[in-house]
């Protein structure tokens, strides 16, 4: 599947494995771990491969397109925790080099994200998270249509300070009216 975006500049299409160098550089740069992990520590390359490994190939609870701009890859858009009963999952977006931010990709990816998860995944509820040290992905996941739902403070140490994590959710019903 390599659909277009909402942006004309950008297409989607799966990781390969000559990415693995990138990927691992992304996710090992200080910058983006502040930004978006969970957890900030050194990723092995071997790590890095067998998580691009399972990306590539596709989970049942975990669903990962590469962001292109032309033939280079800026990024990728993953859905993950995938629920098929309870039909909800987790979304998350990493654009791996600053020079592309702000520029409308990372929203296009996540229209797009959030367009499958509802169409063929058959989801009824998206959630996501954004730390509040990164007001960009807070304003990004509201242009989308996600609403905030609550934050849970003090929820994860960057930098010798505490940081809010703020929890964003969005409905099917919600995101059919905006259509």
């Amino acid at each position: 599947m390599t659909p277009k975006s909402n942006s004309e500049s950008i297409t989607f299409a799966p990781l390969q494995p000559e990415h693995l160098e990138l990927v691992h550089a992304w996710e090992n740069d200080p910058v983006l771990q502040d930004l978006s992990s969970e957890e900030i520590k050194e990723h092995s390359l071997e790590e890095v491969r067998e998580a691009l490994d399972k990306w590539i190939v596709g989970t049942n609870d975990t669903w990962v397109r590469g962001i292109y701009l032309g033939d280079e890859l800026i990024g990728y858009v993953q859905i993950a925790a995938i629920d098929r009963v309870n039909q909800r999952c987790r979304i998350g977006i990493l654009i791996g080099n600053s020079m592309h931010w702000g520029r409308g990709y990372g929203t296009a990816a996540f229209a797009f994200a959030v367009q499958y998860a509802f169409e063929t995944l058959g989801m009824n509820r998206i959630g996501a998270e954004a730390y509040g040290n990164n007001p960009r992905s807070m304003r990004m996941l509201e242009k989308v249509g996600f609403r905030r739902e609550g934050i849970l403070r003090d929820n994860v140490f960057r930098g010798g300070r505490f940081l809010d994590e703020i929890v964003f959710g969005l409905l099917r019903e919600e995101w059919e009216l905006l259509l």
